[in-house]
């Protein structure tokens, strides 16, 4: 009776702190705003790169691995049927509730879907790896668990952001080619001093050719006033080019001639030139749910996998008990013995007959004696 008690108390305990966790990772996963729709946009893909570095997701990537840490030692401290009732009752109540508190949180909850159907096979392989592993065993197979529970994860990531982005490909399409030709990222690549440097290049490759060619030779040493005239303005021209004055101008120019260009006539002239441009516009849906995953898995990879494996040693040790056998060793059931029978059966002996022993000679009757006395004569019988 108070193994019983003391193994219910146990379980309760972990399912509270499960549940507990879980509500601090959604709360924080929530001040984040990482919606399906953000890690769509291409702007809010770029956006949320920065939020990794905030205090706001340290804290989810904590908890978060505090969670899972729990599930995956708790599986080797208990039976698995009773590990995984104490890790999914819990984790569904703190879902419902963060689902109904907070719209972001409910907007992800396909990888909701996922994050549950996963803890029955982490509580399961977490047993066993902790008892394949001999050397840092809680470490090493939080470790792997956590790896393949990342990569279940992500996948959960991709099907979320499909899902949201089918129905608005085209809407998400045009916001990519915004964002491509008249937005940060065409303002982050600095095409005036690019393209300044590429004109003045060619410009100054163009006049060594003309000074080093054997007319224009032959035309600075002349002496005619037409020939000298021309030779000074030739060396006026590469020193001009190499000016910073000059520099700026050709930036400007290049930067008046961008202004008129128009967008819409680009991609239109791409299009025609690229038929890949169509292919992009057909799936781009798909394309933006593996660019969106790939954040998901950076801050798996360096963040949440790690922290997973140091948090989960600190949780074995708070967490008492032993885990459930990989194989019970059943006892070996003994032939039964066989009496050994005997080949004849002796018979019963009377009462009154006399016992006698085997080392007792028996001694000739008289008849036999008056016969070997008396041996018959010739003719006898």
């Amino acid at each position: 009776m108070a193994l019983d008690i003391a193994v219910s108390r146990k379980a309760l305990v972990v399912g509270i702190l499960i549940f507990v966790f879980t509500l601090a990772w959604g709360f924080f996963f929530s001040t984040l705003e990482l919606t399906p729709d953000a890690l769509l946009s291409t702007t809010g893909s770029l956006g949320s790169l920065a939020k990794v570095l905030t205090l706001n997701f340290l804290a989810f990537a904590i908890f978060f691995s505090l969670a899972i840490a729990t599930i995956m030692v708790y599986a080797n401290k208990d039976m698995k049927r009773t590990a995984i009732l104490i890790s999914v009752v819990p984790t569904l109540v703190a879902f419902l509730l963060l689902g109904l508190i907070f719209p972001a949180f409910a907007s992800w909850f396909i990888l909701g879907i996922f994050y549950v159907a996963c803890i029955p096979l982490m509580v399961i392989t977490s047993h066993v790896k902790q008892q394949e592993m001999k050397i840092l065993p809680v470490l090493r197979a939080n470790f792997s668990v956590s790896h393949r529970f990342m990569q279940i994860l992500g996948l959960g990531v991709i099907v979320a952001l499909a899902f949201s982005a089918f129905p608005q490909s085209t809407k998400l399409y045009v916001g990519f080619e915004q964002s491509l030709f008249s937005g940060d990222i065409i303002k982050s690549l600095d095409v005036e001093s690019a393209s300044a440097d590429f004109l003045i290049k060619s410009q100054k490759e163009t006049l060594t050719l003309l000074t080093q060619s054997p007319e224009y030779v032959a035309v600075a040493a002349a002496s005619d006033p037409e020939d000298v005239q021309f030779t000074s303005l030739m060396q006026a021209s590469i020193q001009k080019v190499d000016s910073p004055a000059y520099r700026a101008q050709v930036e400007d120019e290049v930067r008046n001639q961008k202004k008129s260009l128009r967008t819409d006539d680009v991609i239109a002239q791409l299009k025609t030139k690229l038929p890949q441009f169509q292919l992009l516009q057909q799936y781009y849906w798909l394309v933006a749910s593996f660019l969106g995953a790939i954040i998901f898995f950076v801050a798996a990879t360096f963040v949440i996998q790690p922290l997973t494996a140091v948090l989960g040693v600190g949780m074995d040790r708070f967490i008492p008990g032993e885990a459930e056998p990989l194989i019970v060793e059943e006892p070996v059931a003994q032939p039964p013995t066989q009496a050994v029978e005997q080949p004849f059966p002796a018979a019963p002996l009377s009462p009154d007959a006399p016992l006698v022993s085997d080392s007792t000679p028996m001694s000739p009757s008289s008849d036999d004696s008056a016969n070997l006395s008396n041996p018959p004569s010739n003719g006898q019988m």
